[in-house]
């Protein structure tokens, strides 16, 4: 039996891979939530959900009052504001993950603690495959989570109306393009954490890779006029034009086609970058 640094020693018996991630997963996740930074953000950003609970309150109180009579009954509300607060959610999400989400794989490069992982019986997946579920987790608390609870009290109140159906597919159409969007900042996160030891310079990295992309993108859309194909240079730009055409009745002039690419190709560049980091550790397997 090999005996490696730091005198870890490789477990090599059967590995039981049914639950090594997901322990890994669940470990990460109570270490992210044991940072007193994070229990004070989380409270900071759910106030946004909480304001969203109110303004459905204004907006089934106005459709029922005279003037929402006024502006047709029969119509469904439209999916504008799941898009806006998609938005909203995605950069609260950045925000937690600058603050508590970067040192997901740093730590372990600045710590050296891949020994004490990997004399556990895992494999690298399992590793990889756990600290993303961990991250995943996190960032599920400022979006999915909120998006889920502030959809079904939306859809709730319009249970009893013509377009309740309607709603329902609004509801689960942006609970996709919310978990998509988790998934794409997950991933370059961890991408982004695997190539330093110093978290530091993962969250310098981090806001650069959301703030330096969205104003190249404000620029160009002051300078074309509010053209589509500004929101291209930016993450948060292609999840806004994802949602705006599946949500909105607003013609889109990108297709859909396009941010779905640059999305899929962010996301195969962060794990490709994770997947690179774990195949040269040493002294691991």
């Amino acid at each position: 039996m090999a005996i490696h640094e730091q005198n870890y020693v490789r477990y090599e018996g059967t590995l039981d891979e049914s639950r090594a991630a997901l322990f890994i997963a669940w470990t990460n996740f109570r270490i992210f939530l044991s940072f007193v930074r994070t229990k004070l953000l989380l409270l900071g950003l759910w106030l946004l959900p909480v304001g969203a609970v109110f303004a459905i309150f204004i907006e089934y109180s106005v459709r029922n009052s005279q003037l929402g009579a006024m502006a047709g009954p029969g119509e469904a509300p439209g999916g504008y504001p799941l898009g806006v607060f998609i938005q909203l959610q995605l950069f609260s999400l950045a925000i937690l993950y600058a603050a508590s989400g970067c040192g997901v794989i740093s730590d372990d490069l600045r710590y050296r603690t891949f020994q004490l992982y990997f004399s556990k019986p895992l494999s690298r997946l399992d590793y990889g495959l756990g600290k993303f579920l961990g991250l995943f987790m996190l960032g599920a608390l400022v979006t999915l989570l909120p998006a889920l609870l502030v959809g079904l009290l939306r859809l709730a109140f319009f249970a009893r109306t013509d377009f309740a159906a309607e709603m329902a597919v609004q509801l689960l159409q942006a609970l996709g393009v919310l978990g998509g969007g988790v998934v794409v900042m997950t991933s370059v996160v961890m991408g982004l954490s695997a190539l330093t030891s110093h978290t530091r310079y993962v969250v310098l990295s981090w806001l650069g890779a959301i703030m330096v992309p969205m104003l190249l993108g404000l620029i160009v859309t002051i300078a074309t006029e509010g053209n589509d194909w500004a929101n291209v240079w930016s993450m948060t730009g292609n999840l806004w034009l994802v949602s705006k055409s599946l949500l909105t009745t607003e013609e889109v002039a990108v297709p859909l086609l396009a941010p779905l690419a640059v999305l899929v190709g962010l996301v195969a560049a962060g794990l490709g970058t994770l997947g690179w980091r774990i195949s040269k550790l040493e002294g691991v397997a």
